[in-house]
């Protein structure tokens, strides 16, 4: 806006948006097209111009055409507001899906991993496991009986057979029941 609205011959020769003749007394400047305008053209009234005047660099004035486009922005703005409502609300949720697959991936990896873990635990843990095949089946009566014959017969396979000595037998698994071979003869 122009210091203090006034113009006078002086200050500019701009013609009126209005009316197209120079404004050389009494005109405003509108604070968003620029242009000059009669206070007569823009109806502006007596106590408006001085209000204008008094408050200086502290106001803007726009004239009727720049009003006209902010009742249309206005409508535009209205619904630019609730467009982004919409999107705002729609990239929260889309950040929340998105927190919820890293959460997700995470707890996964996480799995995959313990799940490796053990599994290399087992895998050496069962690097001293031994598999005698045809072991004879013990006769006992109950299966901590059976049990302790097994690993009595084990033991001795060790220390006597295989000549290794401190050899600790953990436990004894049988994995199934002996098949009967079927015996071919020989040519």
């Amino acid at each position: 806006m122009a210091d203090d609205k006034k113009v006078s011959d002086t200050e500019t020769n701009a013609d009126c948006g209005v009316c197209d003749r120079p404004v050389r007394k009494i005109g405003v400047l509108c604070g968003l097209c620029e242009g000059w305008f009669h206070v007569g053209c823009e109806k502006l009234s007596k106590d408006d111009y001085e209000k204008l005047t008094e408050l200086g660099d502290k106001s803007h004035w726009f004239c009727k055409t720049c009003r006209s486009k902010f009742k249309g922005m206005k409508k535009e703005i209205q619904v630019l507001r609730e467009d982004n409502k919409v999107l705002k609300n729609r990239l929260e949720a889309v950040e929340k899906r998105m927190d919820d697959l890293q959460n997700d991936i995470v707890r996964d990896i996480k799995e995959k991993v313990i799940e490796e873990i053990r599994e290399d635990e087992e895998q050496e843990r069962r690097k001293s496991n031994l598999v005698i095949y045809n072991l004879p089946e013990p006769e006992g009566t109950n299966a901590e009986e059976v049990g302790d014959i097994e690993e009595a017969v084990c033991q001795q396979l060790f220390e006597q057979e295989i000549k290794v000595q401190e050899v600790a037998v953990v436990s004894v698994k049988r994995l199934g029941k002996p098949r009967e071979r079927e015996v071919r003869p020989t040519a």
